[in-house]
């Protein structure tokens, strides 16, 4: 006799997804969004994409080979089977390997003229005129490319590995999709075998250590790295099963949660980290996705592209205190971190937020009006004075 299958709902918040679509058009990339008391995926997305009602009957052989031939390949899944090198958002990892090893102090400065220099090489800050002397938490901020150059030599390829895999890159994620990847962290070993004994060079840590050169990850795992970094370690495991249901028998079954901790990290450590990306969304690189009464953390990052122009990226957590959301925005060849990839993430923010109760369009653009009336006074009342001075100097 036949027997119906188990239903099967997901996590995703359809709102959120469909809302998120709309922030990805004309471009491509992927958006992973997590709830991090759970692990549950509010929202995944990988753009180009299809229309998933063309697979409820057979398709169409000419769509299907529209499909397979597309040069977007919209049927390969960005969020988790894309890699990408994470550029500037891997900074942290760099950041609290130096501080956890005890190899640098929060107080250590760097001085940065806007480039560094690497036995004969000159690479660039993408500040060019330089940050100046900096300490960790404004390095962070202000993602200076010379302090964390600096920082990568003084740790070292292995310490750098070592917490590379802490943090579970180069490992799959388990989530309920096939075809995830694991993504790449360069080892001694994996040098030598690629470079041979002599190929390890001091260039390639301070590569690694802004998130450059070999070192590859999936938009999911940026967004586990939000969480793992909102919760101070505590990671819970991404899923989309939110419940299978028998409808004969009416039995529900919903996911089990698993949970996973980053052991070995001092509280001090994550502090200093989580503080250093609250000040990047207040005042530094991703102050484009800032929130009117909203505070949470940010990352930016501008991967370097052999193939085009920079991936732009944005990870973050949300809210600062007792966050509830992590994410992870990617734009392909769409440049600067701070100018694409945070405005998506701080307008799906708002979103969530809204969705919520907890943020009020209006009130927003209330204030940002106010804000603007009392620059406008300000510029007026210089410009008066200007001309007084001018008048008294005739």
């Amino acid at each position: 006799m036949p027997y119906p299958g188990e239903d099967l709902y997901l996590t995703i918040d359809a709102r959120l997804q469909s809302y998120a679509d709309t922030l990805f058009e004309g471009k491509r990339g992927a958006l992973v969004a997590l709830d991090i008391r759970n692990g549950e995926i509010l929202t995944l997305l990988s753009n180009p994409a299809y229309d998933l009602n063309m697979f409820t009957s057979t398709i169409d052989v000419e769509r299907w080979k529209e499909l397979i031939t597309d040069e977007d390949h919209p049927l390969y899944d960005r969020a988790c089977q894309s890699l990408y090198p994470p550029g500037s958002t891997f900074k942290m990892v760099t950041a609290i390997a130096a501080l956890n090893e005890g190899i640098v102090s929060s107080s250590w400065e760097v001085n940065c003229p806007g480039y560094f220099k690497i036995g004969r090489k000159t690479v660039r800050c993408w500040k060019t005129k330089g940050h100046g002397s900096l300490a960790m938490q404004n390095a962070i901020k202000h993602s200076c490319n010379v302090y964390f150059f600096t920082l990568g030599m003084k740790i070292g390829l292995d310490v750098w590995n070592k917490y590379s895999n802490l943090f579970m890159f180069g490992r799959k994620s388990s989530i309920e999709l096939p075809n995830e990847k694991s993504g790449l962290v360069p080892s001694e070993a994996y040098y030598k075998k690629v470079y041979g004994e002599n190929g390890i060079t001091p260039g390639l840590i301070a590569n690694l250590a802004i998130g450059q050169g070999e070192l590859l990850v999936t938009p999911l795992q940026m967004a586990q790295f939000a969480m793992i970094l909102a919760n101070n370690g505590e990671s819970n495991q991404p899923h989309l099963i939110y419940y299978l249901k028998d409808r004969v028998k009416n039995i529900k079954k919903t996911a089990e949660i698993r949970s996973h901790k980053v052991k070995g990290i001092k509280p001090s450590v994550f502090e200093l980290v989580r503080n250093g990306m609250n000040e990047v969304v207040s005042g530094g690189t991703g102050a484009t996705a800032s929130i009117i009464g909203i505070d949470f953390a940010g990352k930016t990052g501008t991967a370097q592209n052999p193939h085009g122009d920079s991936h732009s990226w944005f990870i973050c957590f949300a809210p600062y205190e007792n966050p509830e959301i992590a994410m992870a925005v990617i734009v392909e060849n769409g440049g600067s971190g701070s100018v694409v990839a945070a405005p998506i993430a701080g307008k799906f923010l708002r979103k969530y937020f809204y969705y919520q109760g907890k943020f009020d369009y209006e009130y927003e653009l209330k204030i940002l009006r106010e804000i603007w009336a009392r620059q406008q006074k300000l510029k007026e009342q210089a410009q008066l004075e200007l001309q007084e001075q001018e008048v008294s100097g005739n």
